[in-house]
């Protein structure tokens, strides 16, 4: 029986099944879930879902590595739990570039798959910042990038979340990146693209049909906060401050990320030196000569610090709605975990009584199977048995029938030799009858003579002689 028949057939959980098979290579228990997932039951999916969740990382990876492809077609739901859960688990280089190599290496259909179907809304933004994440590895082509935007394009209109404030702006901020990496030539036709196939995206992001996007469309969106942190504003007293200390989280990543106006115009992502608001040292004190020039550069410092309080203020309010609807979702989300905590009681419950169930049953099982081995150990005794008396049965009737013969010749001889001594005897008794009347019929008067008294008795005394003789013989005589 094969891994996956048995996977398929076992009435023990995966987990256990796993523990008792040591040894097995986590591509090879990939290969076979992914062999028998059309033929699993779903409570048999689940339960294999929940074991690759408490694998170490290094056999988790390989698993969600392998069968998440192989089942994202047939089963998407479930291919979509098997994508890692939380943001950390990508943190890994190498893992990422495993993931990205296998999921994205030739094409994204991967990700197409994942986004079929009716999903929640945490369902895509999980998918995609997955996918547009593992996008910006060296082993994802060029061509696969520009088919993830596609895709990931696709699965924000048509599940609808362009006028979604929270949860989607990191997947718009990771999507601004890769569109402002793609060469000129692609990226004017992918923004084409997009106002025509997307509009509702194009409009979120502030593109216009054309191979550049009008830059007053651009400014009018609402500035994307970095992934990397949430800006905080620093109190100031006295003078005026450099963004640096206005804005410390904000600058430090700000030179990785695109503008709005970079991507509506088709521009590359500028190097960090030439990025506005980049760290300027303190105002030093300058000759009266200058006095204007250095008023001049403090009023800007003012206006840039005014600016970048603005959009920390933006942000604030942002985070306050972003925070207030992750408080509403954390409460529904205790109440789902007490809900899961009590099935997941009832079912432990449920598993021990089913365990307790199934050792009963595997100890009759051990007994029944004694009991049919000690009557097959007696059943080829048996037979070992009657083979033995079938070999003395044939040797017996062998002998028998050599016996038979050997009876059958002396009876043959000894019926030849009683034929001749019977009619020997039968010759000697008639001689002997013969002899024995003659003896006894000696002086007897003949019949032609005259007969008178005398003779007559003498003749009657013969015949008694005679039947006295045959008597003695054994001949009976009866003279009544």
């Amino acid at each position: 029986m094969g891994l996956g028949e048995l996977l398929l057939k076992a009435d023990l959980p995966i987990g256990e099944l796993a523990q008792a098979i040591q040894g097995v290579p986590a591509r090879t228990f990939a290969d076979a879930l992914s062999a028998s997932w059309s033929r699993m039951s779903a409570e048999r999916r689940a339960d294999a879902v929940q074991w690759i969740e408490t694998l170490p990382l290094h056999d988790s990876y390989s698993i969600r590595c392998h069968l998440m492809p192989a089942i994202s077609k047939e089963d998407p739901r479930s291919a979509r739990m098997i994508l890692p859960a939380k943001p950390k688990a990508l943190d890994s280089g190498e893992a990422r570039e495993r993931f990205a190599r296998t999921w994205l290496g030739n094409n994204a259909d991967v990700l197409d798959n994942l986004l079929t179907g009716e999903l929640l809304e945490y369902e895509v933004t999980r998918v995609l910042r997955v996918f547009l994440k593992l996008a910006q590895e060296r082993p994802v082509p060029q061509s696969v990038r520009a088919r993830v935007l596609r895709a990931a394009a696709k699965g924000i209109s048509s599940h609808k979340l362009t006028e979604t404030k929270s949860g989607i702006e990191p997947v718009f901020q990771v999507f601004i990146e890769l569109l402002g990496a793609l060469p000129p030539p692609e990226g004017s036709h992918f923004r084409d693209w997009l106002s025509t196939q997307t509009p509702e995206v194009a409009s979120r992001l502030g593109l216009k049909k054309g191979p550049r996007a009008s830059e007053d469309a651009a400014e009018s969106l609402p500035p994307l906060r970095p992934v990397q942190s949430t800006p905080t504003v620093i109190a100031s007293t006295g003078g005026p401050k450099t963004t640096e200390e206005v804005l410390p989280s904000m600058q430090a990543s700000s030179p990785a990320v695109p503008t709005h106006r970079d991507v509506a115009s088709g521009e590359q992502v500028r190097p960090p030196h030439a990025v506005a608001g980049r760290p300027r040292a303190q105002p030093r004190p300058h000759p009266v000569e200058d006095l204007e020039s250095a008023l001049l550069a403090t009023a800007g410092e003012y206006l840039l610090a005014a600016d970048l309080l603005q959009r920390a203020a933006s942000e604030i309010k942002n985070a306050t709605g972003s925070i207030r609807e992750l408080g509403e979702r954390l409460e529904h989300k205790t109440e789902l975990q007490e809900t899961l905590d009590k099935e997941l009681k009832a079912a432990s419950l449920n598993i021990e009584s089913l365990r307790g169930d199934l050792t009963q049953k595997d100890r009759a099982l051990m007994a029944r199977n004694e009991k049919i081995a000690e009557i097959e150990a007696q059943q080829k005794d048996l037979a070992t048995r009657v083979e033995t008396l079938q070999e003395k049965l044939g040797t017996a009737i062998q002998q028998l029938d050599e016996q038979k013969a050997q009876f059958q010749f002396q009876l043959e001889a000894l019926r030849s030799g009683m034929a001749g001594t019977a009619d020997q005897k039968l010759h000697e008794f008639r001689q002997d009858i013969g002899r024995r009347v003659s003896d006894v019929l000696r002086g007897t008067p003949h019949l032609s003579s005259a007969a008178n008294v005398s003779d007559g008795r003498a003749i009657l005394i013969r015949l008694w002689e005679l039947v006295d003789v045959l008597s003695h013989k054994a001949i009976p005589i009866r003279t009544e």
